[in-house]
């Protein structure tokens, strides 16, 4: 069972839950870069949440299913058509063999996640099928998808229905998205200005932002007083200030180790949210405590628990 890449403009990698596990020896997260997104899309075909499906970013193409499938199209909101019939986002789709299904326009957010019912049958790289394109392994050849690319799908369980559910809408072009942060391990390296000026300030999101990170750049450029750090370990979120021009955010293929100064480390409810974001929306930091943080992360993860295979 498989579907075959008919068309290809934008980016498109297989993702999955994350390889998690690894960053010791220097490999990162990986995996989908909104992981509520993947889950919705997995829950929409009844797979586990954190199977693997087809991230699809920056523009459109096409799929063309060679076996009868039950696929949904979850994240950014797209202009979705089946055998050039517009269907809608956020619901399972019966195809049949022969089938297109179509991306065209990203009206709404940066990342679209297609799932199979079954899943993407890549083989497994240290126990995750994503793609971590940097290294050149997992997914299907290490490599982003391209026209003519036949990708194998798992064996659909029976009884297919069609399920409707409302999704995480990406934000509105022109509106300021607050994303919460508790405080960095290097904190207390800026000057306490900084700090003060760092959480109030607006940011807007650079073309120069990728899988590896995303860079914010500052209305208002600031004076950068923070003293060096050494190299150590980094996660997902963490906010690195490099100079007084802004930010950067390490996203799933983000670095294990840096050295830039870490004022910050976006909570991981809000990564979503944050990847959903294009170059020119504007992001403000709002600060939040440890605890609050977990207690978030608690409570996303009892509403959207993955649904084992049916």
């Amino acid at each position: 069972m498989s579907v075959t890449v008919a068309r290809m403009t934008g980016l498109a990698t297989v993702q999955d839950g994350g390889r998690p596990g690894f960053r010791a020896d220097g490999v990162p997260l990986c995996g989908a870069m909104d992981l509520a997104a993947l889950f919705l899309a997995n829950e929409l075909v009844r797979n586990p949440g954190d199977e693997a499906a087809i991230e699809w970013a920056l523009a459109g193409g096409a799929l063309r299913f060679d076996s009868p499938a039950v696929a949904a199209v979850a994240g950014a909101e797209v202009e979705l058509t089946c055998n050039g019939a517009f269907v809608a986002n956020n619901v399972a789709l019966e195809l049949d063999a022969g089938d297109e299904l179509a991306i065209g326009g990203f009206v709404r957010g940066a990342y679209a996640y297609v799932a199979v019912r079954g899943g993407i049958a890549v083989p497994k790289a240290l126990g995750s099928r994503s793609t971590y394109l940097a290294a050149g392994f997992g997914g299907l050849g290490g490599r982003r998808l391209r026209a003519g690319d036949v990708v194998p799908f798992g064996t659909a369980a029976e009884g297919k229905r069609r399920v409707s559910t409302t999704s995480p809408t990406p934000g509105e072009r022109g509106v300021i998205r607050t994303v919460r942060a508790i405080e960095g391990p290097n904190a207390e390296a800026f000057t306490v200005s900084f700090r003060e000026a760092f959480w109030r300030d607006e940011f807007t999101l650079s073309a120069n932002s990728n899988r590896t990170g995303y860079r914010l750049e500052r209305t208002a450029q600031q004076d950068h007083a923070a003293r060096s750090a050494p190299s150590e370990p980094a996660c997902v979120g963490a906010i690195q200030v490099p100079d007084g021009n802004g930010a950067i955010v390490l996203m799933a293929d983000g670095p294990t180790v840096g050295g830039y100064p870490k004022i910050g480390v976006v909570a991981a409810v809000d990564i979503p949210a944050l990847a959903q974001c294009v170059p020119g929306d504007r992001v403000r930091f709002e600060l939040i405590a440890v605890d609050e943080a977990q207690r978030l992360l608690r409570t996303t993860r009892s509403l959207a628990r993955p649904r084992a295979r049916a």
